[in-house]
């Protein structure tokens, strides 16, 4: 049989506009949230790495003067 009615494309419904403007703000808001969040948590990384270098160089250097002078003392008598 054949059918009568023409062929009509399908319709799509309709997406609201309230939709259309929410989502790509939603979107930029997460997106800049997420890349400072990021940054700044890479940030204090790399801050608190070289906190802790400078604390071992120093403690070093500390515990190297002490056993300098200790050997010292007791090499001299």
């Amino acid at each position: 049989m054949i059918s009568d009615r023409p062929n009509k494309p399908q319709k799509t419904p309709p997406i609201p506009l309230r939709l259309v403007l929410i989502v790509p703000f939603v979107l930029q808001i997460v997106g800049a949230v997420g890349l400072v969040g990021y940054l700044s948590y890479r940030s204090g990384q790399v801050a608190v790495e070289k906190l802790a270098d400078k604390l071992m160089t120093q403690t070093s250097k500390h515990i190297e003067q002490h056993l300098d002078s200790y050997l010292g003392k007791a090499f001299k008598q």
